[in-house]
């Protein structure tokens, strides 16, 4: 669990020192686990030096870190909605809660539009369901804010 957070912290850019900070442990520590994550890695790719799977295992990687930021940034999505709506209900101005929201939401599309571009999803696929579900759901959560925003008179 805890190389499985050091690595998810890893694939969004953290240093090591930003990754003992976070996860509380020494930056040594933190080095050894990248190293296994490394040998790790540097034994697969012995094992599969075919170039379609050292394809796979770039799409995978770049899979897990889309998959990473879209989690967290719908997280923080959720976060940001539910104080934009707060702030809706005691009359303050709520354009700040709104920018938030809209930041989280064009992080996510923008995220799902690069790993489309990236992997160049041609034909229908199991990933490119996943991208229309997600694209929809978050169409419909900005329309939503939108809506807010209008009935609220922040928005003509």
């Amino acid at each position: 669990m805890l190389r499985e957070r050091i690595y998810s912290l890893y694939l969004k850019g953290f240093n090591v020192r930003e990754i003992a900070k976070t996860v509380a442990i020494p930056k040594s520590n933190v080095a050894y686990h990248l190293s296994i994550i490394r040998k790790q890695n540097v034994a697969w790719f012995d094992k599969n030096v075919d170039p379609e799977g050292r394809r796979r295992a770039f799409v995978k990687e770049l899979a897990d870190q889309t998959g990473e930021v879209v989690r967290e940034s719908w997280m923080l999505y959720g976060k940001a909605l539910t104080r934009l709506k707060d702030v809706l209900q005691t009359g303050k101005n709520p354009v700040s809660a709104f920018h938030v929201c809209n930041s989280y939401i064009r992080t996510i599309v923008s995220s799902l539009q690069q790993y489309r571009l990236c992997v160049q999803v041609v034909a229908p696929s199991m990933d490119e369901v996943w991208l229309h579900e997600m694209m929809d759901k978050i169409t419909k959560q900005h329309e939503e804010i939108r809506k807010m925003m209008r009935d609220s008179g922040l928005l003509p």
